[in-house]
């Protein structure tokens, strides 16, 4: 049996992938930086998007899966088409002097800072000017750069740059559900499903035993049981999209971990940018976001009524 959380999420993986006998290409990992984001913020309240994450990673949202990331029916024809993903590097060219930029992608950035001339000149721009990550740049007018789709589109917003057409592109397939999706869908109702029988179980104990229903659940074998197999659903659901992400599994695909990289950085960007117009702050932190609000439950079931997509947790 699985003696750890991460051999568990290895077997649940491997079993996916064996079910529906896909082999895995190697690849190389990409923009691979080890960055750790440190929480410097406290006394702020925590918005936990830990079960918003597969969610919005299985179809119809993302379907971000082995077989669905950059499938050969569904190549975007233009930057119009939905199913291109923040992960894509779209060529741009620059239209002004000395210009720097923060990437909304942190892997993406620690990639070119590592691999690019003029380290001391962003660093002492980013000491100068307080930043939180290091800045790309400086970049002159008539560069051309391949950059992070959400980057190229905030700066040909600013009219800092401009599309080219050189881009690289990664998107999702819109045709077929992947096979992980569908285990993890699947798992899913598996949850709400034993969620309900533990509900039911509570109320029947509450009628049956009054105020001392709760000692009769401490001695009951099949609430024990149902509540420590909904935590352990819960524990693979929630960490199957980091457990894809990181450099010690087993099947790591580099293609499908930089998509999953990419969909944290560009939903927690719209969530901050979406706080910050609606009389709150908010700051990234891991993959996760702090709120200043003072109504934090409307800023965020507001957020995710403007985006379609599932309801974070607030952490009290």
């Amino acid at each position: 049996l699985p003696k750890s959380k991460s051999h568990i999420l290895d077997s649940f993986i491997e079993s996916v992938l064996f079910k529906n006998n896909f082999v895995l290409p190697k690849k190389q990992a990409k923009f691979d930086s080890g960055f750790v984001e440190k929480n410097r913020f406290k006394d702020l309240k925590k918005v936990d998007f830990s079960f918003v994450w597969p969610v919005l990673f299985s179809f119809p949202f993302y379907n971000l899966g082995f077989n669905s990331v950059n499938c050969s029916c569904c190549k975007p024809d233009s930057l119009n088409e939905k199913n291109i993903l923040p992960s894509s590097l779209i060529e741009i060219k620059f239209l002004e002097e000395g210009i720097y930029f923060e990437s909304t992608n942190s892997e993406f950035s620690s990639f070119f800072h590592s691999n690019s001339s003029g380290k001391e000149k962003r660093l002492k721009r980013k000491n100068e000017w307080n930043l939180h990550g290091i800045p790309l740049g400086p970049f002159f007018r008539n560069d051309v750069l391949r950059v992070p789709l959400n980057d190229a589109v905030r700066l040909v917003q600013e009219e800092k740059a401009v599309f080219l057409s050189d881009h690289n592109l990664s998107w999702f397939c819109r045709k077929k559900e992947n096979f992980l999706s569908i285990e993890l869908n699947e798992l899913n109702k598996k949850i709400v499903f034993f969620d309900k029988k533990l509900t039911e179980i509570e109320k029947n104990s509450i009628k049956e035993n009054g105020i001392g229903f709760s000692l009769f659940l401490d001695s009951s074998p099949e609430f024990n049981f149902f509540s420590e197999f909904v935590v352990l659903l819960k524990s693979i659901f929630s960490s199957t999209p980091f457990h894809l992400i990181s450099l010690s599994f087993v099947f790591f695909d580099a293609d499908l971990a930089c998509a999953v990289r990419s969909v944290f950085s560009s939903v927690l960007l719209k969530f901050n940018e979406f706080s910050n117009l609606n009389s709150s702050k908010s700051f990234i932190s891991s993959n996760n976001v702090l709120l200043d609000s003072d109504n934090p439950l409307k800023v965020i079931s507001d957020f995710s009524k403007n985006q379609n997509l599932p309801v974070p947790e607030l952490v009290v």
